[in-house]
């Protein structure tokens, strides 16, 4: 068996692209699943809609890169052309349960047809090629296809959402205003909104110096922190940015007192005489909530300040590294600090760089400031006093802080998954901290929410408030991925993956798309493919037209739409097994614009097992 990894995703891609029309799978615009019909054309092989794209073993085929298709023997791979899916369409009668199941067994079968189309064309054939008979006797599947089968069914009926938007309104709802404004910015921001904010656990802000391990905490001097003069100073006159300013709190000036009264009653702004620079508020939608989150455009106080160093965290395609022995189930136990930049508080010599717009006396006693703050005071300047979130450092500071608790509860980094080494064994409890995320993993439940309990009391005696406590449990989300531990994989979650593949499925036939819409659908993508790399491999038209009409919309070129229908195909099944053996044989390809290289070779598998815990 040909493993996925050293299949040539690219450059097959390029040779089998043709200049047809890309037909359209016709979806329903009440439920986003495929429609009898389309499905029945979609799972019978005779019938099947093959995104309008030649076999790459057609002769005088040649790509839109003007180059000629190199055919590809498959008579020694035991999978490859796979045969397509053979499931039956059921009729959708009977009761309104019994209709919707029925429904959803078509969309699943539709599911897998469309992934078996998207495998064939990565490997470099197509459904066509496989051959249903021979010499007039039929030519069955063999066991390893069938067995590519049952696994793709059982992943694409296990992970299918239940709800599945169709693909212009899945298009619309990831790009947002950037669906119909090839210029729009797409940022979520929202008007402030007294009803809508609130901000609770910041009555008591906890000291940023007593927070840090000693051997870190030098770093809040303005020795190391700030800027040198002559390089803040031509940054900021070079710059052009100009702030972001909630148009409520601009024009509002009953509405921006009772602002500063709330930060006041929440004890996040002090009032200083003097500012050293201007910050400005503005507002976004917390996630799955009616709320408003708080950000700062902090970007002139940034000039200020020297870069952070970088954090050595493990993001969610560290999951992928774990190894999960046979037999072993994985345990995910999670909490979160609730607002926590607005639980940590300023050095007192900081608080300067993030002044707020100034109000007057009479506005700083309307704001709750007692008199005896404002003695002696010319100007009345609010300025934030604990994290503003907006601040280059913040994230590095609460990330440092997550670090130097893990240590403080018995969660060395040779029990946390990082970024830049090798996941531990799962011997025992591990910590992922990312910032203010909380999650402890393992393959015993008692252990995994120990760990977590000795984490949320170390959290909890440094003066934290938590929320959103999740016991150890077998499937999760965590920083955006999903896990099942019953069967050992992890992936990006089901209900983004499916509305990215309608996505993808509108852009395909869409009249007129912009290399800027295509350029942000790509990097939703790319999360997905970090599950399954030898996805990242599929985009090369794409970033060819990314580049070349960047600002225009214009029809997406046949190269690119066949990508896009690949890629459609691939995202239902893009995860990673974290029971998959290491194998001997170490394959390593590398692709350009001119060509191919495929090298192979069969090392220790010791030295294997070693090389790729680093890789």
């Amino acid at each position: 068996m040909k493993p996925l990894a050293a299949s040539p995703f690219g450059c097959p891609l390029q040779g089998s692209l043709g200049s047809e029309a890309l037909p359209a799978p016709q979806t329903s615009t009440s439920t986003g699943l495929f429609q009898a019909k389309e499905c029945k054309d979609a799972l019978r092989p005779e019938k099947r809609v093959r995104f309008g794209m030649p076999s790459p073993t057609s002769q005088n085929l040649s790509s839109s890169w003007g180059r000629s298709a190199v055919p590809y023997d498959t008579s020694h791979s035991e999978l490859f052309p796979l045969p397509q899916f053979g499931g039956d369409v059921v009729p959708a009668t009977g009761s309104r349960s019994s209709k919707q199941r029925k429904l959803r067994r078509t969309a699943v079968a539709a599911d897998v047809s469309s992934a078996i189309s998207a495998l064939n064309h990565t490997y470099g054939v197509s459904d066509s090629d496989f051959v249903s008979s021979r010499n007039g006797e039929p030519v069955l599947p063999s066991a390893a296809q069938l067995n590519v089968h049952r696994r793709l069914l059982s992943i694409v009926s296990a992970d299918r959402p239940d709800s599945v938007p169709p693909p212009r309104e899945a298009f619309h709802g990831l790009l947002g205003e950037r669906a119909d404004d090839y210029f729009a910015s797409g940022t979520p921001v929202l008007p402030y909104s007294p009803a809508d904010f609130a901000l609770a656990g910041c009555e008591n802000p906890i000291s940023l110096e007593s927070l840090m391990a000693p051997s870190a905490s030098k770093v809040l001097s303005p020795l190391l922190l700030l800027q040198q003069l002559n390089v803040r100073d031509q940054t900021l006159k070079d710059s052009s940015v100009a702030l972001y300013f909630d148009d409520v709190l601009k024009k509002d000036r009953r509405a921006y007192v009772d602002f500063i009264g709330r930060l006041r009653a929440a004890r996040m702004v002090c009032v200083r005489g003097q500012r050293r620079e201007r910050i400005t508020p503005f507002f976004i939608g917390k996630k799955g909530k009616s709320t408003l989150r708080l950000l700062l455009d902090c970007r002139h106080s940034n000039m200020h300040f020297v870069p952070p160093p970088k954090t050595d965290m493990g993001l969610a395609d560290a999951l992928i590294r774990m190894e999960l022995k046979d037999g072993d189930e994985l345990y995910i136990a999670q909490a979160d600090v609730l607002n926590c930049y607005c639980q940590i508080s300023l050095p007192l010599w900081l608080v300067e760089y993030f002044g707020l717009d100034p109000l007057t006396h009479e506005e700083c006693l309307l704001a709750g400031f007692p008199a005896s703050e404002l003695a002696g005071l010319r100007d009345f300047f609010p300025c934030m006093s604990v994290l503003p979130m907006g601040w280059a450092w913040s994230f590095w500071l609460v990330q440092h802080i997550h670090e130097n608790i893990c240590d403080q509860q018995s969660f060395p980094v040779g029990r946390r998954i990082v970024a830049s080494w090798p996941v531990p064994a799962l011997d025992g409890a591990l910590a992922l901290p990312y910032c203010d995320n909380l999650s402890v993993l393992g393959t015993s439940a008692a252990e995994v929410q120990a760990g977590l309990d000795v984490m949320c009391a170390g959290f909890t005696k440094a003066g934290f408030k938590l929320h959103d406590i999740t016991g150890a449990e077998r499937c999760a989300t965590m920083l955006g991925a999903s896990s099942d531990g019953v069967r050992g994989t992890v992936r990006g979650k089901p209900v983004k993956a499916w509305a990215l593949k309608q996505a993808f499925i509108h852009v395909a036939n869409a009249r007129r798309v912009s290399g800027k819409q295509i350029e942000i659908l790509l990097g939703l993508y790319v999360p997905h493919a970090l599950f399954a790399r030898s996805g990242l491999s599929v985009p090369r038209a794409l970033y060819s037209f990314i580049r070349a009409h960047y600002e225009s919309p214009v029809p997406l070129r046949p190269s690119a739409a066949f990508e896009c229908m690949v890629i459609a195909g691939l995202l239902p099944i893009l995860s990673a097994n974290l029971r998959r053996p290491w194998s001997a044989i170490v394959t390593a390809t590398d692709a350009s614009e001119g060509g191919q290289g495929i090298v192979q070779r069969q090392l220790d598998l010791e030295a294997v097992t070693s090389m790729g815990r680093w890789g």
